[in-house]
């Protein structure tokens, strides 16, 4: 079939085919580009802000324990009173973390696991 075409007919035809098959990766890379870019807005608006918080939350939670550790081992009354002065600011940021947190759940396992957490640390 091909031999009866000239080496002319034959290059430009090649060359066709391989324009084709380069214009067709193109549109599949554009169109995985695309794909790409909507991962990445969702994680850099959704997710990266969550993950953040929940490290404050857990700096809090450690900072909480750390000042009711610190609030057992005081022997003054006076240790004691700047102690729980501290635990209620950090009781309070806390709180402020948790309110802003809640808003970002986007999974209903997450917000399963975020109602648990909740339960045992009530304001």
């Amino acid at each position: 079939m091909f031999s009866k075409l000239s080496i002319r007919a034959k290059i430009i035809a090649v060359v066709s085919l391989l324009i084709a098959a380069l214009a067709g990766m193109g549109l599949l890379a554009a169109k995985e580009l695309q794909a790409i870019n909507g991962n990445t807005v969702e994680i850099a608006t959704n997710w990266l802000p969550s993950v953040r918080m929940l490290g404050e939350l857990k700096t809090g939670v450690v900072s909480y324990r750390a000042t009711m550790r610190a609030h057992l081992i005081a022997e003054t009354i006076e240790e004691k009173a700047a102690v729980e002065k501290t635990l209620q600011a950090i009781v309070e940021s806390n709180a402020t973390i948790r309110k802003t947190y809640g808003p970002m759940i986007s999974s209903p396992e997450e917000r399963a696991l975020y109602q648990d957490f909740a339960k045992r640390w009530q304001d």
